[in-house]
């Protein structure tokens, strides 16, 4: 019997070309054992990939998600944005969540209106076979169903101006979570305002982890005031200062409002604000 070249039928074979066209461009979802569930789209020879706990996640929980890029081109690729920044409006790698439901957790911030501001950012650029990774540390707001989405933009230069455009416009890795209602017990921290000082209660797997999130709204005699938030940062202390007015000396104080969220990744984030 003689074994050689063999021929599908067109239909068939049209098909399967189908199918590997959107094989290489859809998002790719994957669980290591107990570590991380992962989803990864390839485009212009760049991968970008989210990474978030294979575990169950609840309300108010503040969620570590990495965002990483690869490239995997023989050339330099440039982004735009900050790859240490994670403000939507200025991060290379940006995260975006979207779904959910009642019941919600709001932030101090949000209770207020306070919004983050974006001042100037530049651009990152990532070496051949060179990966970045934007650490996030995401409140879970909302129950029930939410997605995670991730995205970045390539910038190119032309003399003095920088265009971008989205190196992911069709396809964005996504992943799809579900957010219960119910925060474990052993997963709290809680917050006591003494004097001019907050102390924070926290497990102790979650004490070398602290970050907090804070602002402060000053009201002057002149009728202006300032708004300040910060993205979360380590707190090394189990203990920081209430938010205050001191830097402006220049002018009479006449009220202040604040808040302040702490968290520990896989942790319910607990908020005292006045």
């Amino acid at each position: 019997m003689h074994i050689g070249k063999f021929y599908l039928p067109k239909k068939i074979l049209f098909w399967l070309v189908l199918l590997s066209i959107f094989a290489t461009s859809a998002t790719v979802v994957a669980a290591s054992p107990a570590q991380e569930r992962v989803a990864s789209i390839r485009s212009n020879g760049v991968e970008l990939a989210l990474h978030v706990p294979n575990e169950p996640i609840f309300l108010s929980e503040l969620l570590p998600v990495d965002v990483s890029l690869t490239n995997e081109n023989s050339q330099p690729v440039t982004f735009m944005g900050d790859i240490n920044s994670t403000l939507f409006c200025k991060a290379a790698l940006k995260l975006s969540i979207k779904g959910g439901g009642e019941p919600h957790f709001q932030l101090p911030h949000e209770q207020n209106g306070v919004t983050h501001g974006c001042g100037a950012f530049g651009e990152v650029t990532v070496q051949p076979h060179q990966t970045v990774t934007a650490h996030y540390f995401l409140p879970m707001t909302a129950s029930g169903a939410v997605t995670l989405q991730a995205s970045a933009s390539l910038a190119s230069r032309s003399g003095d101006i920088v265009s971008t455009n989205d190196a992911f416009i069709h396809h964005t890795p996504t992943l799809a979570l579900n957010v219960s209602p119910q925060i474990p017990a052993e997963r709290r921290l809680s917050l006591r305002l003494s004097g001019s000082h907050i102390f924070v209660s926290a497990p102790s797997p979650a004490r070398a982890h602290l970050y907090y999130q804070a602002f402060g709204e000053c009201q002057y005699g002149d009728g202006s005031s300032i708004h300040r938030i910060l993205e979360w940062i380590t707190l090394p202390d189990p203990a920081l200062n209430v938010p205050d007015c001191a830097r402006d000396t220049s002018r009479t104080v006449t009220g202040l409002d604040w808040g302040v969220s702490v968290g520990s990744p896989g942790y319910a984030i607990a908020t005292l604000n006045k």
